[in-house]
Order: structure tokens, then C-alpha cells, then sequence
């Protein structure tokens, strides 16, 4: 289970520099360890980060497509449920810092990414769910 890119777009890297980390990851993971399933879960929205969202967005949406061509790679939509109705972050999600996940929004990710994880080892095969 791999979450990248919150830091990179907060330092000023690209969405499209944060996808292309992400399929070199991937590759290499591919390459050393042959049939190893990566489950990838997108970058957060935070309130603390809400200015680099749209940026975080893009580079998110970069990495599902990229995902959705390979059955050894799962894209979990851990990001759309940290909104709430008005689009905006749940900061009941995060803790005062307004950008680390506190034990409800852990419990969130957890309920999401434990079928996958489920998925990946009972099927030998992965897809992509939410966002898809």
C-alpha cells in the first residue's frame, strides 16, 4: 500500500513529475519483484493544503489513469470521502494540524483499502475502485 505526493506538490513538484515518480516506483517494483500487486491511495485533501488541492487533484487523476492499465496496480479512493457535501476537507478527518489524519479518518481509509488489500491476495488480480 503506497501514498505519495501530498509532500512533493506541497514542496513544489508537478502533478505530472508526482505521477512520473510514481510509474518509475511501480516499475521498478514491477521489475524486482515480479506479480507484487501495489495498492495506491491518492493524495488527501487537508485543510492545512487546501490551496495545492487542485494540483493534488490533477496528479491524483494522472496516477488512476495510469493504473487502470496495469491489473497489477489498484487505485483506492481514499480522497473523495475526506469531503464533505460542500466539496470542501473534513476537518474532522485531521487533527489540529489540519493535515494528519486522525483515528476517524484512519478508520475511513482503513474500511476502504482492507477489501482491496483482501482482493489482491485472494484473486491474484486488482482493480480499480472509486473514481473508475
Amino acid at each position: 500500500v503506497f501514498y505519495c505526493g501530498d509532500n512533493d506538490i506541497a514542496s513544489g513538484k508537478t502533478p505530472e513529475r508526482v505521477a512520473d515518480d510514481f510509474r518509475t516506483f511501480a516499475q521498478l517494483v514491477h521489475e524486482k519483484l515480479p506479480g507484487t500487486h501495489v495498492i495506491y491511495l491518492p493524495i488527501k485533501p487537508s485543510v492545512s493544503r487546501w490551496a495545492f488541492w487542485p494540483k493534488m487533484n490533477e496528479a491524483n487523476e494522472l496516477i488512476r489513469k495510469f493504473i487502470a492499465g496495469d491489473q497489477l496496480l489498484t487505485y483506492v479512493d481514499t480522497a473523495t470521502p475526506m469531503l464533505g457535501t460542500d466539496e470542501q476537507p473534513r476537518a474532522d478527518l485531521l487533527l489540529d494540524d489540519g493535515l494528519h489524519l486522525n483515528d476517524k479518518g484512519y478508520a475511513i481509509w482503513n474500511e476502504l483499502v482492507e477489501p482491496a488489500i483482501a482482493k489482491a491476495l485472494a484473486t491474484g488480480k486488482t482493480t480499480t475502485t472509486g473514481n473508475d
